[in-house]
């Protein structure tokens, strides 16, 4: 049998974008055995695939940002638990190569890197870069055990998981709009957010042709609630779980939101979205299906992110201010049309 691990901890999207690689596995391994290393918010996400595999939650708090010993013990914690352990094959989706150290113990016959060799090509979606990263396919062929067609273009072999059935008490709203997020436990990349009173603008916009209006964040996030108290907006900003959110996500006609975990937990939940991008290029993040709108015109400064940090020096994100809410508005009456 082919055992196989994957250490990806990541923020919620990196998971849910290398999430891609898991029916590629079945397709290739079908008795394959995978075990999956992730933090501790991104195992919850992983947890709503309907997917066969060990998830083992690594305390990420502690291996990004805890003290030297706070490290040092999670990663005997982690040593412990697959003391002696053999895998055929370990993906490690990453450039740095500090991650080796959450394998100590581990043997691996085979271990993929993004370090190793030209997989993560910067423009090229990352979904499809993780896909690489198993297969080591460099050309336009399909992953072997596809179609066969090595015509076929190679993001065409980008699905995701299915999920399990997750329940939801109560009604949802219509559209479900985003206006936090945006940072993880390295950052908080506020560039990335599309201004908070442009959210509320589109919120009464659309309350007012008809659509019932929800709002959804983390604990994080209620710094955003009080600019919607006049709206008769439905909040659930730091009232649900990951799993929650993801159940509520499956229920929603549409999700209106910046680059952020959510938009990525929707890709996975396969609903409708309209994603608005500025520092970020949609052809590298954006989910599949995504109506993806940027702000018109020549920015010189954009993109900015080079994959680890976004400009130092922005003190406006005028990317983000370019898009308008009319021009949000009308795509996502565009996309339920299309979509219905």
């Amino acid at each position: 049998m082919t055992d196989i691990l994957i250490v990806k901890l990541g923020a919620i999207g990196d998971v849910a974008q290398a999430s891609a690689m898991l029916p590629v596995i079945r397709s290739l391994y079908p008795e394959a055995s995978v075990t999956w290393m992730a933090g501790r918010s991104a195992a919850e996400v992983l947890r709503c695939l309907d997917a066969d595999m060990e998830i083992f939650p690594v305390d990420d708090r502690k291996i990004l940002t805890g003290s030297r010993w706070e490290k040092l013990a999670e990663i005997l914690r982690i040593a412990r638990h697959f003391r002696l352990r053999h895998f055929s094959l370990a993906l490690i989706p990453y450039f740095s190569r500090r991650y080796l150290a959450l394998c100590l113990g581990i043997r691996a016959k085979t271990i993929r890197a993004f370090w190793q060799n030209r997989t993560a090509i910067p423009g090229r979606h990352r979904s499809v870069n993780h896909i690489r990263l198993l297969t080591t396919l460099d050309g336009n062929d399909f992953p072997p055990g596809g179609t066969g067609e090595s015509s076929r273009v190679f993001a065409d072999a980008v699905r995701f998981p299915p999920l399990r059935p997750l329940p939801f008490s109560g009604d949802a709203p219509d559209i479900l709009l985003v206006p936090g997020g945006a940072r993880n436990l390295l950052a908080d990349d506020g560039i990335r957010r599309w201004p908070l009173p442009r959210y509320v603008t589109l919120a009464g916009m659309l309350l007012e042709k008809g659509h019932s209006v929800g709002i959804l964040g983390g604990p994080d996030d209620t710094w955003a609630r009080e600019a919607f108290a006049r709206l008769p907006v439905r909040d659930y900003i730091g009232t649900l779980n990951i799993g929650e959110s993801m159940a509520l996500l499956t229920r929603v006609a549409l999700l209106v939101t910046h680059d952020t975990g959510p938009l990525h937990m929707m890709g996975l939940a396969g609903g409708k979205m309209v994603a608005l991008f500025g520092p970020t290029l949609p052809a590298e993040v954006a989910p599949p299906g995504a109506v993806c709108l940027q702000a018109q015109g020549f920015f010189p400064c954009r993109p900015c992110y080079d994959g680890k940090r976004f400009a130092a020096d922005c003190k406006r994100a005028i990317c983000m201010e370019g898009i308008t809410p009319q021009a949000v508005f009308e795509a996502v009456q565009r996309a339920l049309a299309v979509f219905p």
